[in-house]
């Protein structure tokens, strides 16, 4: 009897340590799954920040460009044939030094 029990002791404590040794496997995969989560929800956040910086960074460098350009194309305005031809001077205003009243 005695040892028919001590049988049915053993036969409980190696269930018990066994469902312990699954719950704890468990737990650590739950918490490796979880860290691996957390640590691909870090990388996503700063991969956004990144493009973000990356998409502000190209919007300055067009912002940028576009007032080199317009600043290229005023240049070539004011220097051209059409922009201010001044009046040629008058043959009196030429002559005035050898004038005499």
């Amino acid at each position: 009897m005695k040892q028919k029990r001590h049988m049915i002791i053993e036969q409980h404590n190696s269930i018990r340590n066994s469902k312990k040794e699954e719950i704890q496997s468990h737990y650590e995969f739950e918490k490796d799954d979880l860290e691996c989560q957390k640590e691909q929800a870090e990388f996503d956040r700063q991969m956004e920040r990144e493009d973000r910086e990356f998409e502000r960074l190209e919007r300055e460098l067009d912002r940028q460009e576009r007032a080199n350009d317009y600043l290229e194309q005023s240049k070539a305005t004011s220097y051209s044939t059409n922009y201010y031809k001044p009046e040629p001077p008058s043959v009196l205003l030429l002559l005035q030094p050898y004038i005499t009243f």
